[in-house]
């Protein structure tokens, strides 16, 4: 197993070279070995107010082509809007021009897990996805660790929490001290992007990109009027659009 304790050389010039090109907040966010861990995450930025990290993200983000919108802006739609999914990569804020590659998102592991569970029956034994883990931890290469009972006590606690008080977006999870519980799992550089996370293509339709990824299976699951995504990149003739 890799000793992620120790930083090489060529982890610091790939945060250099990685800075350059995204970012300081995209590198941070997705990669390296300097902040993946939760509890710095939190000590270094949580304790920033939510409504100040759009100005924060705007300024330390470097793209050529970046939205005026706000990506922390809450968009009520019905999540049966959010058919796809894609696997791109894209910064925050980004204003795109390609096609993008995408594939349905009911296709997910995690959808069908859900599914499988909450919807015809199933024991989470049999289905796909917990085998997967069950290998994965067993693995000691592989990146998964810990107790797959725990997990899936976390998604049947996260369903029916759903199903039981309400969709809550982090804001609201804030206020009431109870941020894990529909759930930050410190992957996100500061809590308040751990909602459903979406791209918008040329003719305004939600791709999702990263974020959410069980909250969503899980408001389609339970057929929720509506749930609240932030957008974090979007095509440049929709943006056009918006601005007519």
């Amino acid at each position: 197993m890799k000793n992620r304790s120790v930083l090489s050389l060529k982890n610091v010039r790939g945060f250099y070279t990685n800075v350059k090109k995204s970012g300081v907040i995209e590198t941070i966010q997705l990669g390296g070995y300097f902040l993946k861990r939760r509890a710095i995450r939190r000590s270094c930025f949580d304790w920033i107010p939510h409504k100040y990290m759009h100005k924060i993200t705007g300024l330390i983000s470097h793209m050529p082509h970046k939205s005026d919108s706000n990506v922390l802006e809450y968009h009520y739609i019905s999540p049966d809007k959010i058919n796809l999914r894609t696997k791109e990569k894209f910064r925050i804020g980004e204003v795109f021009s390609e096609e993008i590659e995408t594939e349905p998102f009911e296709s997910s592991d995690k959808y069908k897990m859900f599914y499988e569970v909450f919807v015809e029956n199933k024991s989470w034994f049999e289905t796909e996805r917990v085998t997967y883990y069950q290998e994965a931890i067993a693995d000691p290469e592989h990146r998964y660790t810990g107790d797959i009972n725990e997990k899936i006590k976390e998604w049947d606690h996260l369903y029916h929490s759903i199903k039981n008080e309400g969709y809550k977006t982090q804001i609201e999870l804030k206020k009431e001290g109870n941020i894990d519980s529909q759930c930050w799992s410190g992957e996100h550089l500061h809590w308040c992007f751990n909602e459903v996370q979406t791209v918008i293509g040329p003719n305004g339709a939600f791709v999702w990109k990263g974020g959410g990824n069980h909250r969503l299976a899980i408001a389609k699951i339970l057929d929720l009027d509506r749930i609240p995504v932030i957008i974090k990149a979007r095509h440049v003739d929709w943006e056009e659009k918006q601005r007519t």
